[in-house]
């Protein structure tokens, strides 16, 4: 199955911004001539550079569709005035959002008329993407990458033919991956002559029918570094191999493995710490969450390694994703209203899990039929919530809009999203590792239990354990616990589990069951519970599933004093810098006060035990002995123990509190005057029954 739409140059033009200067295979509405036609005269010279051995490992097939390629070159001077005028309106758009001067362009524009560069008409859903591919503040970096999400177009006779119109229809999202690039314009071989400032910027996109976005960063990163090699943007061949390499490549199923390439979970573990569960709850709520990190590539992929927790929602889970927001339809007669409702997912044919997977084991199979029937993973996106990995300056209404309830997304700067009426309920600062909540029902909804501190105490120890490890290999081989592979296994029995013991409640209604569901968090279940995916997974799953899977937290148990070692220092961690260190001082405390504790209760139980034991080893009473008024019965001497036993307990107890007092008093002047209390563990009960 052919997944490739298409390969795009994106250029940023002094006077129209950016704008796609080319496309293989071409757009429809698109001029016709072939790179190669335009190149002629060069071809029999050309040499492809040593970085682009990577990248492409044959040549174009007689079949493919050059003779429907855009080229930059092929359009007559004629064309190039009028598909200027017609962009008139989103030039200036352009020029003021990059900061240009609208009235300086302006002055200039009849004389570049004729030097312009015509571009590659795009349909009216995708009139986003050369803003998306040439980011924000693209001019101060020199290279970066960002993903994108795209609607599809409703009218697919504006898609490049050689992938069929079934295929577009399995789903209606369009993912996008470019890679951008600016270097200095005197190193070029040639340059046009509307190059006019001291750099060139471009970047390569790559859209597709799936979201590969870790194989395509691999092959796009090699790509972009190869055509800016080659000093020369007068001959875009290589833009046509590229395609016919990675479109060779996709069409062998790839390894489920393939999905999840370069989406390190470890990351999020090391920087987020337990506060990442808090971040997945917030998900399942459909709230509005921002990502923004030092680069616009590690916000994309942490966002879609946040996703990859989720089992199944990377593989068949974004398939309605990106509708809301742009707001448009593919007829210039149809308004600009924003789409109110969108199919549910599970109306889409799983297109990777199908069409580019392989089968599998027998044992990954059933893996997969048990998700089904769990109706994994759920629709969080889709029904007025969307997952836009870069949201571009042109996109904030989204944010603003009443038909988003949810949105993850990610942005270049958080300065952007200083206005209140964006209704932010999660914004996550990559540089900083930090999550701040802007919303106080949600933080209240997604505060951890004690089972949770125990799920996400035994990812962070194993991952600290895995990275101490020089990452992940001893002389063993190859380490599992703690890999990225094993995160999003300990997330999956999370994830099931969760399913099922609500699946239980739905089902049994039962004291033991709410219970049991408690144990993810009484106020997360009850808000969850209010959420368009709660609704369309409870008519989806399959209620027979209770069989083969245990409905109860994956870390359910009895509480210990570890728990509360735990959580005290989960606590100080969230709190301010300047008073993390209180939290080893908390923690040696509570270790300390924990030995003490179960020094007394051992050497108590051994006292009684040895006192009962002696007791009833001698001989039976006499009533009639001399001693009898004076020697203590085998009951009398075993209730002697306990009462020494109670005092040695209580007085190791006490001076275990009185030492946390006096630490709490006076061991820092920044800890808090005690442990505040949480509402994650409140005895409010569960619902019995949905809304």
């Amino acid at each position: 199955m052919a997944t490739v739409i298409s390969v795009m140059l994106v250029s940023f033009h002094h006077t129209h911004g950016p704008q796609v200067e080319f496309a293989y295979p071409a757009m429809p509405a698109s001029p016709s001539t072939s790179a190669a036609e335009t190149s002629a005269a060069n071809a029999s010279n050309t040499v492809l550079p040593t970085a682009l051995s990577a990248v492409v490992q044959r040549p174009v097939s007689s079949d493919n569709p050059a003779s429907h390629t855009s080229s930059l070159h092929s359009a007559t001077h004629t064309e190039a005035a009028a598909a200027a005028a017609s962009d008139e309106t989103a030039s200036n758009t352009a020029r003021a959002s990059f900061g240009m001067n609208t009235s300086t362009a302006a002055s200039t524009e009849s004389s570049e008329h004729a030097a312009a560069a015509p571009t590659v008409k795009l349909p009216v859903a995708w009139a986003q993407l050369p803003f998306l591919a040439m980011p924000d503040g693209a001019h101060s970096r020199t290279s970066d990458l960002v993903c994108f999400t795209l609607p599809m177009p409703t009218d697919l006779s504006l898609l490049p033919n050689h992938i069929s119109h079934e295929s577009y229809a399995k789903t209606q999202t369009v993912f996008g991956l470019a890679c951008f690039r600016q270097q200095d314009a005197a190193s070029f071989k040639t340059r046009s002559a509307d190059v006019t400032r001291n750099t060139i910027q471009k970047s390569v996109v790559v859209l597709s029918l799936v979201p590969i976005f870790g194989f395509l960063k691999q092959k796009t990163v090699a790509m972009t570094e190869a055509l800016f090699d080659q000093r020369d943007f007068t001959d875009l061949t290589l833009l046509e191999l590229f395609y016919s390499s990675i479109s060779a490549t996709l069409a062998s199923k790839m390894d489920e493995s393939s999905l999840f390439i370069d989406l390190s979970c470890r990351s999020l573990v090391l920087s987020f710490k337990h506060r990442l569960l808090m971040l997945y709850k917030a998900l399942l709520l459909e709230r509005k969450i921002i990502f923004a990190g030092p680069t616009l590539e590690a916000s994309c992929f942490s966002q879609l390694a946040l996703l990859s927790l989720m089992p199944g929602l990377v593989e068949s889970g974004l398939f309605a994703c990106a509708k809301l927001g742009f707001g448009v339809s593919d007829s210039e007669h149809e308004s600009n209203n924003i789409a109110t409702t969108q199919p549910s997912i599970s109306s889409f044919p799983t297109v990777i899990t199908d069409d580019l997977i392989k089968p599998g084991t027998v044992k990954q199979q059933e893996h997969r039929v048990l998700l089904r029937r769990l109706a994994l993973p759920f629709s969080v996106f889709g029904e007025g919530c969307v997952f836009l990995p870069y949201l571009s300056l042109l996109q904030l209404d989204t944010l603003r809009s009443e038909k988003a309830r949810g949105v993850l997304a990610g942005v270049s700067s958080m300065f952007l999203l200083l206005r209140p009426d964006h209704e932010l309920a999660v914004t996550i600062d990559l540089a900083a590792q930090k999550i701040e909540f802007h919303d106080d029902d949600v933080k209240d909804a997604v505060a951890l239990t004690t089972e949770d501190l125990r799920f996400m105490s035994n990812i962070v120890s194993a991952v600290e354990s895995y990275e101490a490890r020089a990452g992940g290999q001893d002389q063993d081989g190859f380490v599992w616990e703690g890999s990225d592979g094993w995160i999003r296994a300990q997330f999956e029995s999370y994830t099931v589990a969760l399913a099922a013991s609500t699946l239980a409640q739905q089902t049994l209604s039962t004291s033991e069951t709410a219970a049991r569901l408690r144990d993810f968090g009484a106020r997360f279940i009850q808000t969850w519970w209010t959420t368009a995916n709660f609704a369309e997974w409870k008519h989806r799953v399959d209620s027979d599933v209770l069989d083969t899977v245990s409905a109860r937290h994956p870390f359910a148990g009895q509480l210990s004093v570890n728990d509360v070692s735990i959580r005290l220092n989960t606590l100080v961690a969230s709190l301010d810098p300047s008073i993390v260190e209180t939290g080893g001082k908390v923690t040696s405390s509570i270790v300390e006060t924990g030995g003490k504790v179960t020094s007394a209760i051992g050497g108590a139980f051994g006292s009684f035990t040895k006192s009962v034991s002696d007791a009833l080893k001698e001989k039976p009473h006499d009533p009639t002995s001399d001693h009898a008024a004076v020697e203590p019965t085998a009951s009398e001497q075993a209730a002697h123990a306990v009462k020494h036993a109670g005092a040695q307990l209580s007085t190791a107890v006490g001076s275990a509190y009185r030492g946390m007092l006096s630490f709490w008093s006076s061991g820092s002047s920044a800890a808090p005057a005690a442990p505040p209390a949480t509402k994650a563990d409140d005895a409010s009960a569960v619902p019995t029954s949905t809304p």
